[in-house]
């Protein structure tokens, strides 16, 4: 090996005679051929000190390698991972103030059991877990005013007293029985489409020993006024069959939003959903008695005993006619004529009282006129007239009697006299006289 002249500055290299800080050229090459490496050889250095002086031109040792990878304390404090603010942590922690649940000896953190009542003071958010309240009944408020959900199966809950005091928002509660002997409260506005929809909905049934009030209120009258509907069973969504109240009556509507019945609310009726649509029972349903103490009114009819046609009575009417003794052109003048009917079905009853004071032009044939109702058409459908008393008249003969008959599709009743062996012929006026006086009745066909 070629021999290399070395300057050593402020170097002690024990072994060597080389005075510290002194100068000599080396040409021993055992003795600090460790410490270098020349020409890729590599020399071990057992032994070498290096006191004061530097050393330049040598990059920063590895972690890896043993050192910190950094030129600086503070490089090197982060590069280890060691107190990176370059503060001092060689002498122990102390904890401020005297949490008796903490306490520190050395290095050492010891945590005890937390005493909630002498160690907790102030008010615990709600956001962290506590009740935001100092007081139990604030607590029990604030707990229970921001529930979203609250579900409880298979238990029955009682709740005593005006448990409604906290629950102002609860959106949603569901439990497998709840008795309830205060107050509960449900300010939803959602509407009810379904048996699962709506601020209050059971799978069971639902019974209520007091009022329903339903989206509504009495009025001063002791109405119940409400534009809300009452569902009794769901058709879709959109439509379902409902009681529904307005200010002037309860309807009841089926799920095609059409009104089945309605009641009026001043108690004056009963409506049907519309004219001749609704019946009242049916063939195979049947209502029992009715009592009633007011008037039936049947646009079509009534059938009594049975569905037939013959079984209808389709009208009913009372009232009052004047009867006029007549020939046909000319009228007598009356003093009385007093007239009334009764109308059953095609069956019409009339009676009546009539008293002449003048015949004036009157002459032959005489019929009194003025029926409420025209006579049928049919042939064999006459009605017959029954004198109750004469007075005043001129019949010439004692013990005739006066008779008449209605005439088919007219208003009057042709009078007749029981005077002839073989029947009776056409009354004549001479035999009324200007100062007859009679009381009949008629049954005839309409």
């Amino acid at each position: 090996m070629a021999a290399y002249a070395w300057k050593v500055l402020d170097v002690s290299v024990s072994g060597d005679n080389l005075p510290v800080g002194g100068q000599k050229l080396i040409d021993n090459w055992a003795v600090i051929a460790s410490a270098f490496t020349i020409d890729d050889t590599t020399f071990d250095l057992t032994a070498v000190t290096i006191t004061g002086g530097s050393i330049s031109g040598i990059t920063d040792l590895a972690i890896a390698d043993g050192g910190t990878a950094a030129s600086t304390a503070a490089a090197a404090r982060a590069n280890l991972g060691v107190d990176p603010a370059g503060t001092d942590n060689s002498t122990n922690v102390t904890l401020a103030g005297a949490p008796s649940y903490i306490t520190i000896a050395g290095q050492v953190i010891t945590r005890a059991l937390v005493n909630l009542a002498s160690h907790i003071t102030g008010i615990l958010p709600l956001a962290n877990g506590g009740t935001g309240s100092a007081t139990l009944t604030a607590a029990e408020v604030a707990q229970v005013e921001n529930i979203n959900s609250i579900t409880i199966s298979n238990a029955q809950w009682a709740f005593v007293g005006a448990f409604d005091q906290g629950l102002t928002t609860i959106s949603n509660v569901s439990f497998g029985a709840v008795d309830l002997s205060g107050i509960l409260s449900v300010d939803d506005v959602t509407d009810s489409t379904s048996p699962t929809t709506g601020s209050i909905h059971t799978d069971g049934g639902l019974g209520v020993a007091k009022d329903v009030f339903i989206g509504g209120s009495y009025n001063t009258t002791g109405e119940f006024i409400s534009s809300h509907a009452l569902g009794i069973s769901l058709g879709s969504v959109a439509n379902k069959n409902r009681v529904q109240a307005s200010a002037t009556e309860l309807i009841l509507l089926n799920s095609s939003n059409q009104t089945i019945a309605a009641f009026l609310l001043d108690r004056s009726a009963i409506l049907p959903g519309g004219t001749n649509i609704t019946d009242l029972g049916s063939g195979a349903l049947e209502f029992k008695d009715a009592y009633l103490s007011g008037t039936i009114v049947a646009g079509t009819g009534i059938k009594l005993g049975g569905t037939a046609p013959a079984n209808l009575l389709d009208d009913y009417e009372e009232g009052t006619w004047t009867p006029v003794l007549s020939d046909g052109t000319n009228n007598a003048t009356h003093d009385v004529q007093n007239g009334t009917y009764t109308k059953i079905g095609h069956m019409v009853h009339v009676k009546a009282r009539l008293r002449v004071t003048s015949l004036g032009s009157v002459s032959g044939d005489i019929r009194i006129t003025g029926l409420p109702f025209t006579t049928t058409n049919s042939s064999g459908t006459n009605g017959v007239l029954t004198m109750g008393s004469a007075t005043g008249m001129a019949l010439g003969t004692a013990g005739f009697s006066i008779n008449g008959f209605t005439q088919v599709n007219a208003t009057y009743i042709n009078l007749t006299l029981w005077d002839v062996a073989i029947g009776n012929t056409n009354m004549q006026a001479t035999e009324w006289s200007a100062t007859g006086d009679a009381i009949f009745e008629v049954i005839y066909y309409v």
